[in-house]
């Protein structure tokens, strides 16, 4: 909507689970299957993009995990920091993905030949994003048109009523297995919101998260689960809508979501709206950190200063 002056920074989950993609990734299924035990491991091939400078995380660019995860980028914890020993950003490798009830890292990493990876093993994103009819996906610039959903009190709301307010939006789903994905995006909501109340910015912030699993994620459900993470819903909004109204937000905000045998594969994203309702920046993956949001917000609410400052010194 034209002129909309609010801001978002959209974290949409890109996040987990069952997604069968390329015909190479396949041909990995889970080495051990301890599900009974509480944990999984998973072999997976990507490509090295990055290495912390503790050597206890990467950032991997992987290949489809079948059964579990699609292609993407993301941060992984290290359980043993020598594994990334005379590793390099680039290099072709393969690990082994360990997921527990309540963790997750990655561990016996090795070197592979180049050519046993693609160079790009998540690929085109673009090709395994569900569109929702004609509806156009965003660009960075694009206005954000209105929405409306329902929050965990069951009350119909709409992004306009946000208007003024900055708003931190993500997608996620109660049921989702991983920790380092919709548990990880709502503990740094969480975090988010201790800071923003502690800097007592909270009262120009909303937050939003948006259920990708409307059918299962019932108000009554997201407000238990919303429970666990903070009791003011007034500043954090928990949101459900028809499937049809979620649809539309994955394909505008380009975010990866399929069910697949009683669960959901989907992506992480992050993305700033700015005051004007144009998208501004997007971030992709779970690397972004609390601090990274409240910086985005400080900025953006600088940027109002500034534009009101000037229009008030050319009306002078």
């Amino acid at each position: 909507m034209k002129g909309m002056p609010f801001a978002i920074v959209l974290v949409a989950l890109l996040g987990v689970v069952l997604f069968f993609g390329f015909r190479a990734s396949e041909r990995r299924a889970p080495v051990q299957d301890n599900s009974e035990s509480g944990y999984l491991v998973f072999e997976v091939q990507g490509r090295l993009k990055s290495i912390a400078s503790d050597s206890r995380s990467a950032v991997i660019e992987h290949e489809t995990i079948p059964n579990y995860m699609p292609a993407m980028t993301m941060a992984f914890p290290v359980r043993n920091p020598a594994d990334l020993t005379g590793l390099k950003e680039g290099n072709a490798i393969s690990f082994q993905f360990v997921v527990t009830g309540n963790d997750s890292w990655i561990e016996r990493v090795k070197k592979l030949r180049d050519d046993a990876v693609a160079q790009s093993p998540a690929g085109d994103r673009s090709s395994r994003i569900g569109s929702s009819g004609s509806i156009p996906s965003l660009d960075v610039g694009d206005l954000v048109p209105d929405f409306r959903l329902t929050n965990q009190n069951g009350e119909r709301f709409h992004l306009r009523d946000f208007a003024g307010k900055q708003v931190v939006l993500t997608f996620i789903f109660v049921r989702c297995p991983v920790p380092n994905f919709c548990p990880l995006m709502s503990e740094n909501f969480r975090k988010l919101q201790e800071m923003l109340k502690a800097s007592g910015k909270m009262e120009d912030v909303r937050l939003l998260s948006i259920t990708i699993d409307p059918t299962h994620d019932t108000p009554e459900v997201l407000k238990a689960y919303a429970s666990r993470y903070t009791q003011n819903f007034s500043e954090w909004i928990f949101a459900t809508g028809e499937e049809k109204q979620i649809d539309t937000l994955l394909t505008q905000f380009i975010v990866y979501a399929e069910p697949n045998a009683g669960t959901i594969t989907h992506e992480l994203v992050t993305a700033y709206i700015s005051p004007d309702g144009r998208l501004a920046q997007v971030w992709r993956g779970n690397e972004w950190k609390p601090q990274d949001i409240v910086n985005t917000l400080r900025m953006g609410e600088e940027q109002i200063q500034t534009t009101e400052s000037n229009a008030v010194n050319h009306r002078n």
